[in-house]
């Protein structure tokens, strides 16, 4: 029986792009038998879900870097394969499966929530529908603000003030006008953990939390649409199905050809890059605040 090892690398995002692995070696039968090695228990649950995963081996402490003795499994006759960081130049699933010599690489992932939470989830997103009478129910994160600047082409073309992550002079979007316009015509469900609170530090919640990641899958499973920045939250809303809408500065700001954490042309960073012709949005990084609420209205409505 052929047998692989894929020793996952990064947070939370990072290892459900490198879930997808798993899926192109099932249908392209190049392996039987299937591990991941990661270390993050908040999201074993969905990873052990996973069809095309037969074991997830949890490891400790949480890391980025999973602590594993590879060698043990090479002699069980594994072939193991280690991923690494990403350039983002192209989609990350696709980067990674070309990594791990998937002949036919592409660009989607999945993320397999729980059933039981699915049906808690529906009703909860359910009952906000009533109580608000909107509609539409609209996932955004908590940590929306602190993923988003606002600056002009000239100003982000001269990189001036702009030091590692603060942004020009400091300036952000107003996240709380915006979610205020929004909720005049949209249920709003806040999603996420506050982006001083590290992935590693939300260990110790349960599962059954509302604040747990597998939780909060199945919540934004059941919402209309997730409106935010790119990040963990934002692919995970992909993952489950759930259409993005999201702000283009952030990416720009720390990833674009004037980046402040690296200069690429055009990175390849977003749902719109990982699911084509499902409806993702990305807004354009230079529009003011008001320009912002009216591209996401039109986008929904």
């Amino acid at each position: 029986m052929s047998k692989c090892l894929i020793v996952t690398y990064g947070f939370f995002g990072d290892v459900f792009f490198q879930s997808s692995i798993a899926r192109k070696f099932k249908e392209e039968k190049k392996y039987d038998w299937i591990e991941y090695a990661m270390s993050f228990p908040q999201i074993h649950r969905m990873l052990s879900n996973n069809p095309y995963i037969d074991v997830v081996i949890p490891t400790w402490p949480p890391t980025p870097f999973p602590n594993i003795d590879e060698n043990k499994y090479k002699e069980m006759g594994y072939d193991v394969i280690r991923m690494k960081a990403f350039s983002f130049v192209e989609p990350p699933p696709l980067e990674c499966q070309k990594w791990a010599a998937v002949k036919n690489p592409d660009t989607e992932f999945s993320i397999y929530t729980d059933p039981t939470y699915d049906v808690i989830a529906k009703q909860r997103v359910d009952e906000l529908r009533a109580l608000t009478g909107k509609m539409q129910v609209i996932a955004i994160p908590v940590d929306w603000k602190e993923r988003t600047f606002i600056f002009t082409k000239e100003q982000y073309a001269a990189g001036i003030d702009s030091p590692n992550l603060d942004g020009y002079g400091g300036q952000r979007r107003d996240v709380d006008r915006i979610k205020e316009e929004l909720s005049k015509q949209f249920a709003i469900l806040d999603v996420g953990h506050p982006i001083t609170v590290s992935q590693t530090s939300t260990i110790n919640t349960t599962e059954n939390d509302e604040k747990s990641i597998l939780f909060e899958c199945s919540l934004m499973k059941h919402c209309d649409a997730f409106v935010g920045s790119e990040g963990g939250m934002c692919n995970m809303a992909s993952g489950v199905g759930t259409r993005t809408i999201i702000t283009g500065d952030f990416v720009l700001q720390l990833y674009g050809w004037n980046g402040s954490v690296r200069k690429i042309k055009e990175p390849k960073l977003g749902p719109v890059y990982y699911f084509k012709d499902k409806g993702h949005v990305e807004i354009d990084p230079y529009l003011t605040d008001d320009q912002v609420i009216d591209e996401i209205k039109k986008s929904l409505l």
